[in-house]
């Protein structure tokens, strides 16, 4: 699948995730509570273990929000809810890029903190965006941004950022680079999808790990759609033109009461022409930017990066990572077992066989790049790749 600009065809595969909204299923709940290094609150006193009676309970990793609600009709229930992209980091921003490898290295995170595998979440909401980087400050541009469609856009962070959309869709446009104190002209753009039964009667989407096998131009040409879709006053238009389709009297009462959508399409198109003929196509550079944002990372989720050593891929881990790590060795485990055991008994003496699986996955990264190391320094030139 592929989308097109300016005559260029772009295949692609992968749209950076922030927000999901997810049921935990398919795994044990009491688990996640009682073992994992999920801080809940209200439930149970972590100290005593007691038990506390209430129909919420709240749980938190890294900004990643888990809700408890032990008071239903039929079984218990758990939903996480946050920004994968910020757990990537520590909880605490989400202003770099979100590659496919930050993916997998959050999934392998959660997997060894939690135990939750991504066919353990079932979706019921996401949201998907890119960081880039805009032609003037963001917040100039935001000046200009009025409408998705016909619905207003309305400030939101503390003014740094706007959004419009229905119960069931938002598109957010902000200042990402000034919420954070850093680059004035860091934006971002993304689209939160708050219903998702669609896309799982649809496209049987049902789980994370479902939307992660699959082809995701879909929602790549949604988010470029809506961006489509937005009126935008290009500031270096004629000052009649200016003046006329900065108006919301215009657009909301001139037109919005008609009937007539070709009227108002008229002037959708009249005005893209006119914003395209200025000398500065305000507009048109910063969809060009976030066209090649999403081209750049569509090319680097295609790279297949493998361990020097081992030959296992570690297109999860790190773009500097060139040996199995941690992250590469959560992610072997739950995907290919086989391989993972395998690797475990060439890697790991018995000594180490008891201690927690941190530790173990350490000593094996420890082992793999001593084993490299030594490799290179004797200039063990016919040891080919395990795999």
């Amino acid at each position: 699948m592929s989308f097109t600009y300016n005559n260029t065809n772009y295949t692609t595969s992968y749209t950076p995730l922030d927000y999901i909204n997810c049921e935990v299923i398919d795994t044990d709940i009491n688990d996640i509570i009682n073992y994992s290094n999920v801080q809940f609150t209200g439930k149970f006193n972590q100290t005593t273990g007691e038990e506390i009676q209430q129909n919420k309970i709240f749980g938190n990793l890294d900004n990643l929000k888990f809700k408890y609600v032990p008071e239903t009709t039929t079984t218990p229930k758990l939903y996480l809810q946050g920004s994968i992209h910020k757990y990537n980091n520590d909880g605490l921003h989400n202003y770099n890029d979100f590659d496919k490898d930050a993916l997998n290295e959050s999934l392998s995170k959660l997997h060894f903190n939690t135990g939750i595998l991504p066919k353990n979440l079932r979706l019921k909401g996401i949201e998907c965006g890119y960081n880039f980087n805009t032609p003037c400050p963001v917040e100039t541009a935001l000046n200009h941004t009025l409408y998705w469609g016909k619905k207003p856009f309305k400030h939101f962070q503390y003014g740094i950022g706007k959004e419009s959309g229905t119960s069931k869709e938002t598109l957010s446009f902000y200042a990402k680079g000034a919420q954070h104190r850093i680059d004035e002209c860091l934006g971002r753009i993304e689209l939160k999808i708050k219903d998702w039964s669609p896309y799982r009667l649809n496209y049987n989407l049902n789980t994370l790990e479902d939307l992660i096998k699959f082809d995701q131009t879909i929602f790549i040409n949604k988010l470029l759609n809506a961006w489509n879709s937005v009126i935008f006053i290009n500031p270096d238009l004629k000052p009649e033109h200016l003046l006329k389709y900065s108006s919301s009297y215009f657009w909301e009462h001139e037109l919005g009461t008609t009937k007539n959508s070709s009227k108002r399409k008229y002037h959708v198109d009249k005005l893209k022409k006119l914003n395209r003929a200025c000398a500065d196509d305000l507009y048109g550079q910063i969809t060009n930017s976030l066209k090649n944002k999403i081209q750049e990372l569509n090319l680097k989720s295609t790279i297949n990066k493998t361990c020097v050593l081992t030959g296992i891929d570690i297109s999860m881990q790190r773009s500097e990572s060139h040996l199995l790590s941690h992250t590469g060795l959560n992610h072997l485990e739950f995907n290919d077992p086989e391989k993972y055991l395998f690797i475990k008994c060439k890697f790991l003496t018995a000594n180490w066989s008891n201690t927690t699986k941190a530790e173990q996955h350490k000593r094996i990264a420890h082992n793999i790049r001593a084993a490299y190391i030594y490799k290179e320094k004797n200039k063990v030139d016919n040891q080919l790749p395990i795999f």
